[in-house]
Order: C-alpha cells, then sequence, then structure tokens
C-alpha cells in the first residue's frame, strides 16, 4: 500500500489559501530543512492526537509551508494546548508515510518561545541566551498533577534509558519547568530511573553510551545555571546530579572504550565467543545502555 496524498478541497482549501505563510515571524511551529527534506515532491505534515492534525492520520494531517530552509507551520491549529501529542511526517508521493520514530513530541505552552526542531531527532536548535538569563522559579501555587501525568505518559512513549534521559534535557534547554515543584517532581523521576524503580528496555535502536553521556552532560549545565538563583534551587540541583551517569572523556569520546567492547576486539578468544559477546553484549549495550550498562 503506497500513499498519496488527497487534494484538499472547500473548506479547507479556502482557508489554508486564505492566509499564506511568507516568513517564519509568528510560527507556532519550525523545522529545520535537513538533507532529506530538500528535495523535490515532498511535503511534511503535523499529524498528532487530536482531530485538527488529523488524530494520528496522516492524510488529514495539517500541512506545513516551505520557507527558506525551514518548514513552518503558522497559526496553531484548534485544540491544541500544552502536552498536545505529535509528530512530523515526511510525505512523498508513491511511498508510505515516513513518521519520526522518536517519542511523540508534546506541544509547547503559548508563552513558550518557538524552536527549531530537527526532523527525527529531540534536540532543537539552541536559543541563544545571554549570561544571566537562567529562569529563576517560584515555588507556585498550582498543583503538580498535570506536570506528573505528563512525566508518566512521556515515560510510557520513552522505553529505554537513552529516551528517558532525553526528557530532563528536553524539559530543562527548552524552559519548560515552570516551578520548584516541578523541579522537584524531575528529580524524583531521575531517583528512581537510576535506583531501577522505574525499569529501562531495549527500544530497537543502536546508539552508542555516549547519547546518554551527552544528555547527562547537557542536563548538568543546565542545572547548574538554575543553581545560581537560590538555595532552593541548588539543593535540589544538587539531589539530581547523582542520578546522571558520568560525562567523563571515555564516555563521551566517538568510540567508549568500554571493557565489554575491548574484550570484544580481542584476538585471543574463540570467534564464536568473540561474536556472541559483540552482538549479544555489546550491541544491547549500544541499544538500551540503562544504569546498570554503564556501571
Amino acid at each position: 500500500i503506497v500513499f498519496s496524498p488527497p487534494v484538499r478541497t472547500g473548506e479547507a482549501q479556502s482557508e489554508a489559501d486564505s492566509a499564506p505563510a511568507t516568513s517564519a515571524e509568528g510560527a507556532c511551529l519550525q523545522l529545520r530543512a535537513s538533507r532529506g527534506l530538500e528535495k523535490a515532491g515532498i511535503s511534511v505534515v503535523v499529524c498528532g492526537d487530536i482531530p485538527s492534525l488529523g488524530s494520528w492520520n496522516p492524510a488529514s494531517a495539517l500541512a506545513m509551508q516551505k520557507v527558506g530552509d525551514l518548514w513552518i507551520l503558522g497559526k496553531t491549529p484548534d485544540g491544541a494546548r500544552a502536552g498536545t501529542l505529535f509528530k512530523y511526517v515526511v510525505i512523498e508521493s508513491g511511498v508510505q508515510p515516513k513518521w519520526e520514530s522518536i517519542a511523540n513530541r508534546c506541544w509547547r505552552a503559548p508563552e513558550a518561545p518557538v524552536l527549531t526542531n530537527i526532523f527525527d531527532s529531540t534536540s532543537s536548535e539552541k536559543l541563544p541566551k545571554p549570561p544571566g538569563q537562567a529562569k529563576k522559579f517560584g515555588v507556585g501555587g498550582s498543583s503538580a498533577d498535570e506536570f506528573i501525568a505528563r512525566i508518566i505518559k512521556e515515560n510510557d512513549d520513552r522505553v529505554s534509558y537513552r529516551l528517558k534521559l532525553e526528557l530532563p534535557k528536553l524539559l530543562l534547554e527548552e524552559d519548560q519547568l515552570s516551578s520548584l515543584t516541578e523541579l522537584a517532581c524531575l528529580q524524583a523521576y531521575l531517583t528512581f530511573i537510576a535506583s531501577g524503580q522505574i525499569p529501562c528496555k531495549e527500544d530497537g535502536r543502536h546508539n552508542r553510551p555516549c547519547a546518554a553521556a551527552n544528555a547527562a552532560k547537557a542536563v548538568t549545565e543546565a542545572l547548574w545555571d538554575i543553581a545560581k538563583y537560590g538555595d532552593a534551587e541548588r539543593f535540589i540541583a544538587r539531589r539530581i546530579f547523582p542520578s546522571l551517569p558520568s560525562f567523563s572523556d571515555e564516555f563521551t569520546c566517538a568510540v567508549p572504550m568500554t571493557r565489554i567492547r575491548d574484550i570484544a576486539h580481542r584476538n585471543d578468544i574463540p570467534h564464536d565467543m568473540k561474536l556472541y559477546i559483540k552482538h549479544e553484549l555489546q550491541n544491547k549495550l549500544h541499544r538500551c545502555a540503562d544504569p546498570g550498562d554503564l556501571v
């Protein structure tokens, strides 16, 4: 079965034609047109869990527009609010839609800055921050239930340790935490992961252990920035640090020299054993890498 995007007619077509996007200014979503998104004949849609985003059906999803080297969505879809789930999908006539393989994205709050996303990556292009512009958290009088519910949902979608560790990186780098309560909830979440109370599973993707180390480094840098603004921020940040994996040089290099990799490349052991170590042990580390694997 191949997919050909339907022609939009009637009211939907008129609405789309009435306000064409001519610049990225004022866009609610931005996606960098990477190498795979630059060829002719493709389009990008935003597909999500609400009717205006197609209810996870790419044929009914909301099309983005190409402006320079960006794909943008100019107007916030009806019903989209903070926490709405979505993904970018690349559409090319005659072939299957190409979905992002990462966990579902979450719509950001209206007051949050618009980031330039990268297709199939949990990272975004960083917004420049002047020195001393980190957020100072308030205690906050609102309930933490909504934030906890989001953590639970994100945790279910992020099965591997690498993906779970990308969550605090995302929240901190994109300023999605709004109170000390939410920061403390994040600390508890990372403690539960590091202690094994929240299990990690393989997700089928192949990533070197440096992926977890690089995420831990980004989280640590963001926490030190926050810690400058008060004793409470500093206290919670210090409680998070022990739950993060090491990002020393041996873990952040392109090919981490872990012990299991050293053994797999030795020439004084039987060939069958080398293959077993490589495929059953070393590759498991690359696919999963939970806290126990990284010790």
